[in-house]
């Protein structure tokens, strides 16, 4: 006859809780049949669930665009107007 009793494994020792099987004497060893019953998924945070609710709003709104032209000439304005530091221009 099978017997199944639930228990968690916690830092390599077993805690059998209130419905555990019946004690064993000291030094004698028993044998286990162990299933690992898979854990629940934790469900999203709230900070997970307002930045998935921000980048819907942003794909909603079209994204990224290219308004400003071609990024590579954008990115060549930009360094031309401001000083490199430790250049005397």
């Amino acid at each position: 006859m099978r017997t199944t009793y639930l228990a968690t494994l916690c830092d390599g020792v077993l805690d059998w809780g209130v419905d555990g099987p019946p004690p064993t004497p000291e030094h004698v060893p028993v044998k286990l049949q162990v299933t690992v019953l898979p854990q629940p998924k934790a469900a999203p945070s709230a900070s997970c669930l307002a930045a998935f609710a921000m980048l819907e709003e942003f794909a909603v709104a079209g994204g990224i665009t290219t308004d400003f032209g071609d990024v590579v000439e954008w990115q060549r304005e930009e360094r031309r107007d401001r000083p490199l530091p430790g250049r005397d221009e």
